[in-house]
Parts: C-alpha cells; structure tokens; sequence
C-alpha cells in the first residue's frame, strides 16, 4: 500500500497545506512506512509512487534493487534556512538590527504564504503578498525595503546550491513616490533654550538631563544618526587633536565605510568634560531603540516650550541632523563641504532635503554682499 499527501502545518492559529506532494509507502527491506520527497505537479509525484511501488515489488521477488528514494531525504525546513541566513549576514559584519531585519521580512512572508521549504518560493506569491501588504497601509518604501530583502535571499539560496535559479529574480519593488517627512530646524535661541529645558530635566530612557542635552548638542554638532551615536563610547573621540575628531566605526555607518569628522573647538572642551571617567557607551540606555528618541526628544522639547511640529515640519531626532547641516550653510559653508561633511553621496540630498534656510538666513546672504 501507498499513497500521496501534503504536508499540513498549523502557522499563527491557521492551518497551511504544502504545494508540494509527497510518497508514503513501506520500505521493503524493513516493513517500515517511509516518506520520499515528491512534487508540486501531482502528476510527476503520481509517476514517483508507482515507480517507487513497482521497485519495491521487484525486490521482494528478488528480481531487483530496492528504491533508490526509499528513505526520507535530510531536508532543511525553511525557518532552519533563513536562521542560517541570518547567521551568514552576521558573519558577513552586518549588523544584528540589519540581520533581524532582513530575515524578519523573508520569515513573516513564508508565514502568510505558508512556506514550508525552498521549493515553496514563489515570486508571484510574494509580489502579491506585498501588494495586499501595501492595501492594508504599508508604505511603498517599506515594501521596497521586503522586496529588496526577499531578492538578496533569493541570491543566497543560489549561491548555497539549495535552488538552481534565484526563486525571486522576477520580484519587483514598489516604485517609491513618497518623500521624506518635512523636517524644520531651531533657530540659535530656541536651541540653546531647548539644551536649558532638557539638562534640568528628568531621567528618561536611561539617560539623566545633562546627558540627553550633551546628546543633542552633539548630534547637533556632528551630524552623526541615532545608531552612530549610541555606539561611541571615549575611544572614539580624539578631543586633544588639531583639530578634534570623532570617529564611527565602519559596521555602525549607513554606508559602511570608517567615518571621520572634525569638531568645533568648544563642543570638543565641552565634551571633555562630559565623558571624564566614563567606561563603556558614552549614551547608554534604552533611547537608540526604534522610535524611542524621537519620544525623548518631544518630551523635552515641550518642557522647553517649543512645538513639535508647525508649518515647516516636524522637529524629531533626525532633525538634528538637519540642524548640523543648515547651521553649515549658515555658517557659509560651501555645498561640496557640506556634502562631504554630511556623508551624502549625491549633493542633492544635501541640499534639498536637509538644508532649511529661513528668510532671516537668506537676508544674512545677501547682506554679506555689501561692500
């Protein structure tokens, strides 16, 4: 006796079935029920048992050797996969929000497709999946961001030889429209009132009030992003240099290259006296995790009497990098400067999106005309 099945599994309170049909008969040399791996078309799985059938009477007559499929075969599950993805980004220097990123995306798809092994991987499911994603209000840059990682996976099991063929080449990303959240930046008073407010405030996310407004002014100061700043700790200042510097390891950049950048002359002797002593992340604390410093940051700003958001834009904690990059051109920093400073590969961006000239700023231009 045998007969053709497909494997039902129970994922997040639903029932999913396999595409794949699979042979269920007994081994001749043992009596033993064993399961050879089939295949998605019936046909072809159909074809499998009845050669697998026929071997096995063949043998038990003695006329011939016993099925060369007879045993189940040792097949990686596809969350073992992508477990040994995830170790292989890891391995590779990516960062572990990197890693859980990536395999999140690639493991949350095989859950909603029911996806059980490497031959379950559809690019057609997958393009549909993120399509319904997208209906149910994701965003065409998060999409974009699941497609990009679900193609790099695909690239992987290629070049693991679990798939002759990358299952999703064929997967296309959401044409992007969005633009970035407006962002708008302090004038020099309402700054410094904001520092005031924050280094007499409370302890928030494991940071005193002295130790968010030395943050502020240094993302300020820098430019640096959230993540770059949680991973400095007192080796990464050069503050007795001329002139000062800090520097970003590579794996803590966005564009993983090793970052060095020069400091004002009196955010480096403040700093000096900020991490005296300090062992360890100069920030330590809960603040760097996702969306817990822009919270931070409101709370301080509406101690400091200043809204959140207006007309402009909003003012998060990306927003401070906004701020080190207008008080660049305020300063009359030229763009190829600022850029380089600013770590943008296109100067656009720069421009663009990240220098916030006022009308005061603009009337200060023209006044330095006058002769």
């Amino acid at each position: 006796m045998a007969f053709l099945f497909r494997v039902k599994r129970r994922v997040a309170g639903k029932v999913r079935t396999s595409k794949r049909w699979d042979v269920r008969y007994k081994d001749p040399r043992s009596g033993r029920w064993v399961t050879a791996a089939g295949y998605e078309d019936k046909s072809a799985a159909q074809n499998l048992l009845a050669r697998l059938v026929r071997e096995s009477a063949l043998f038990r007559e003695g006329m011939g050797p016993a099925p060369e499929r007879g045993h189940r075969r040792a097949v990686k599950t596809l969350v073992a996969i992508i477990e040994s993805y995830g170790q292989y980004l890891s391995d590779r220097g990516r960062t572990a929000k990197h890693v859980a990123m990536r395999t999140s995306h690639c493991a949350r798809t095989a859950d909603a497709l029911g996806w059980f092994r490497v031959a379950d991987l559809d690019a057609n499911a997958a393009q549909a999946n993120l399509a319904q994603r997208m209906a149910g209000g994701m965003s065409e840059r998060t999409a974009s961001h699941w497609a990009t990682s679900l193609r790099a996976f695909g690239k992987w099991v290629v070049r693991e030889k679990l798939s002759t063929a990358s299952p999703f080449a064929d997967l296309v990303s959401p044409r992007v429209v969005t633009l970035p959240r407006p962002r708008r930046v302090l004038s020099a008073s309402e700054f410094a009132r904001l520092l005031k407010a924050t280094a007499a405030g409370r302890v928030q996310c494991g940071l005193t009030g002295p130790a968010r407004a030395m943050l502020y002014r240094t993302a300020s100061g820098t430019g640096l992003r959230r993540s770059e700043l949680a991973s400095l700790e007192s080796s990464s200042f050069a503050l007795m240099a001329s002139p000062p510097t800090v520097t970003v390891v590579a794996s803590e950049t966005k564009n993983r290259k090793l970052a060095t950048l020069p400091i004002a002359p009196e955010l480096a002797k403040a700093l000096r006296r900020f991490i005296r002593g300090i062992v360890g992340p100069i920030w330590p604390g809960t603040w760097s995790h996702f969306g817990r410093s822009a919270k931070m940051l409101r709370a301080d700003l509406k101690t400091a009497g200043i809204e959140y958001k207006t007309a402009e834009g909003v003012y998060d904690f990306h927003a401070l990098r906004s701020q080190y990059i207008t008080d660049l051109a305020r300063s009359g920093a030229s763009p190829q400067e600022a850029q380089r400073l600013a770590r943008h590969s296109d100067p656009r961006l720069t421009a663009v999106f990240y220098t916030k000239l006022s009308l005061d700023d603009l009337a200060a231009a023209v006044n330095r005309l006058e002769k």
